[in-house]
């Protein structure tokens, strides 16, 4: 009987709420954690094996191999190898084999690519330091961790908050800032946790289904266009109303009822309005679902008892409906006509998870 040491690192996919764009000018964005994981193991090699570390992903058929020394550059279009390169690099590892399982599709925009840079860094570090026989770091020390991932983000994309790496690191409902600095990010933190996504899940229901957008195309001509109209500052007063009316929504719920507290209608339609003016103002952006947002507008009650808007950096991700199962119907049969469909997972109030263990298997036979 054989025994191989593993380190594995969880990291959920994540659903941005509102902020988007303006949290890379000083603004807040607030998101929350979905139970979708990508998990990223990392164990030694056979001596003699290789030297560096092997790659593997149920995202390719084919084994990746990284020499030491290698820098992240030369892996500019691969986030897996960039950061597995700048995890030997930063931890001093030689030889290691790295496995990624991701249940976070691309085309729902949940944040794969960050979620997959914090998870491998994580994971390193931790089999690092179990080679050197220290403890796994708590969930806030593996903040250098993070901004070591968040600056691979912003070497692979023209613009990145973080947002998403500060969500899925500690998980639930978060509400944070950005900042050019690292040794500053993020700023303006808060998160809560299982209760408050549990009541989330009762007004904000996510819709997939749609051909996703890639991330850095949107995201750099949807700033040009805000930019070129100095409309940022108007998107800003939109974000942080919407942001409003979703945090005074949760407080209006008690979670040993079925609803919110004396059926505040109004806290709903609030939160309607608040949904439904900022869709409006980036409804002519480059990469806006225009038809399915007028199918969608036409159906009655809609930015009144209940709204809709895209996610993130826009496009064809995953769709936000906003409001009470009850009052959602209509939009949830056109959105599965249209070949939409409720997300498979509900939101966790779960972040990182690091895991140690040994796996055990039958010695080969000479």
């Amino acid at each position: 009987m054989t025994q191989r040491r593993l380190v594995s690192a969880s990291v959920p996919g994540k659903v941005m709420l509102a902020g988007e764009y303006t949290v890379l000018h000083g603004g807040e964005a607030l998101a929350v954690t979905v139970a979708l994981d990508l998990v990223a193991q990392v164990s030694p090699l056979p001596t003699g094996t290789i030297a560096g570390c092997r790659v593997l992903s149920d995202l390719w058929d084919e084994v990746q191999e990284i020499r030491p020394g290698t820098p992240a550059t030369a892996f500019s279009t691969s986030p897996l190898l960039a950061a597995v390169a700048r995890g030997m690099e930063l931890y001093g590892i030689k030889s290691a084999e790295v496995s990624i399982r991701s249940a976070l599709p691309l085309a729902y925009g949940i944040g794969s690519s960050s979620a997959l840079r914090l998870a491998v860094l994580s994971a390193m570090q931790d089999f690092a330091r179990q080679e050197q026989q220290l403890p796994t770091l708590s969930q806030t020390e593996h903040l250098p961790v993070a901004r070591e991932a968040l600056a691979l983000q912003r070497a692979a994309q023209r613009q990145a908050s973080g947002y998403d790496i500060a969500t899925q690191l500690y998980g639930g409902l978060v509400q944070s800032g950005s900042s050019n600095d690292l040794a500053s990010w993020p700023t303006a933190l808060s998160a809560q946790g299982a209760d408050t996504c549990a009541k989330l899940a009762r007004i904000v229901h996510v819709y997939v289904g749609g051909m996703g957008a890639p991330t850095t195309p949107v995201m750099t001509s949807t700033s040009e266009w805000l930019e070129e109209r100095a409309a940022m500052p108007q998107l800003a007063r939109l974000n942080s109303a919407l942001q409003r009316s979703i945090l005074a929504a949760l407080i209006q719920m008690d979670l040993d009822t079925t609803d919110l507290v004396n059926d505040n209608t109004k806290t709903i339609s609030d939160l309607a309005a608040a949904t439904g003016a900022q869709r409006r103002f980036l409804s002519e952006s480059p990469h806006f679902p225009k038809s399915l947002a007028a199918q969608l507008a036409a159906l009655p009650g809609c930015d009144q008892t209940w709204s809709f808007k895209t996610t993130g950096a826009g496009g064809e991700d995953a769709l936000l409906v906003f409001g009470r199962s009850a009052d959602i119907s209509a939009a949830d049969s056109t959105l599965r006509t249209l070949g939409w469909h409720p997300m498979p997972a509900s939101f966790t109030g779960l972040g990182l998870r690091l895991c140690r263990s040994l796996e055990f298997s039958e010695a080969a036979h000479g």
